[in-house]
């Protein structure tokens, strides 16, 4: 089974990679692709070729920046 990760870097991600077997995982982090825009995601899913799940551990968090850049928070969260 091939996982695709997103946010693999993160705090989630991190704690979710302790459980999982690497060589099975395809990471993706904030440097490989821009998780608001739906054609950079669709690009990178597609160039990957077959992926049996894709999880999105992909956050903004930091309270006050959320709270600054509200757009941004919800993009990247919702």
């Amino acid at each position: 089974m091939r996982i695709a990760i997103i946010g693999a870097a993160g705090q989630v991600g991190q704690e979710f990679l302790k459980h999982c077997r690497r060589e099975d995982l395809v990471l993706w982090d904030i440097e490989d692709f821009d998780v608001c825009s739906f054609d950079a995601v669709d690009k990178s899913l597609a160039g990957e070729g077959s992926l049996d799940l894709v999880v999105n551990l992909a956050a903004f968090h930091n309270v006050n920046a959320c709270e600054e850049e509200q757009a941004k928070a919800y993009a990247v969260n919702a």
